[in-house]
């Protein structure tokens, strides 16, 4: 129900809320016109705008992660998302497993070549490292 006014009162973009002074205790009052012109007050504690920016900094990091992408020493650009790493992960213990040194893949402009399967380790680790770099920033 307070989505919309949660996001307008962190950027502060929205023209009909005005800051109250906070007051001692951390809370953040907030006051406006609702539906039918009603006058409404909100109060978001400290503790919930914390929160807020922690949940919107979870959703920037999972939209980060699903559009990886690394590009290996050869020129050629994988996709890096969770399900991309897995199937690099799983392509390669298959290969290994049969004996194989390459293996068709579809690259992340959507062409279909046949790579050799150490370009996919290395682009399967750039793609973990890159994870890891998001996740940590």
């Amino acid at each position: 129900m307070y989505e919309n006014l949660i996001n307008k009162v962190i950027d502060k973009t929205h023209e009909d809320f005005v800051d109250f002074p906070s007051s001692l205790d951390g809370e953040i009052y907030l006051s406006g016109n609702s539906v039918n012109g009603w006058k409404t007050k909100v109060i978001i504690t400290q503790e919930e705008l914390d929160l807020i920016e922690l949940n919107r900094q979870k959703e920037i990091k999972k939209e980060l992660l699903s559009e990886i992408t690394v590009t290996t020493a050869n020129g050629n650009t994988f996709d890096g998302d969770d399900v991309a790493r897995v199937d690099m992960l799983n392509a390669i213990l298959a290969s290994e497993t049969l004996g194989l040194t390459e293996h068709p893949w579809k690259l992340a402009n959507n062409e279909w070549m046949t790579i050799q399967i150490e370009e996919l380790k290395e682009a399967s680790a750039l793609a973990i490292m890159r994870k890891g770099e998001i996740l940590a920033g």
